[in-house]
C-alpha cells in the first residue's frame, strides 16, 4: 500500500534522542525527496556517523525551487528502516519518503 512520511532530520551531533527513521514493508519502489538542506540515509543509525555506510539526497544545487527525488526501485518487495539526518552542520533538512 502506498504510503508518504515526512520529517525534520537532526544533524550528526544530536545528542537528545533518537535520528529521524522511516520504516517501509512490501516496498517496490522508494522515493526519498530532500526539501531544505541536504540528508544524510543510512540503513542503520550508527551508519550516519560512517561515510562508507551513508548516502546522500541532495537539494537541487543550481538555486532553483526543483527538488529533485532519488528513486529507489527494488526487483521484489523489500521491508527495513532508513535513517535520516541532516548534512547541513547547523541546521535541520526536511525530508519526505513515498513507499509504492
Amino acid at each position: 500500500m502506498p504510503s508518504i512520511q515526512s520529517g525534520e532530520a537532526q544533524i550528526l551531533t544530536y545528542t537528545d534522542g533518537e535520528m529521524l527513521s522511516f520504516r517501509f514493508e512490501n516496498c517496490i519502489t522508494l522515493i526519498l525527496q530532500s526539501l531544505v538542506y541536504d540528508t544524510w540515509v543510512s540503513y542503520s543509525e550508527g551508519g550516519l556517523q560512517s561515510a562508507s555506510q551513508r548516502f546522500k539526497v541532495a537539494v537541487q544545487s543550481d538555486g532553483s525551487t526543483k527538488h529533485t527525488p532519488l528513486t529507489l526501485n527494488f526487483s521484489q518487495p523489500r521491508s527495513g528502516t532508513l535513517f535520516f539526518a541532516s548534512a547541513n552542520a547547523g541546521a535541520t533538512s526536511t525530508l519526505c519518503m513515498w513507499q509504492i
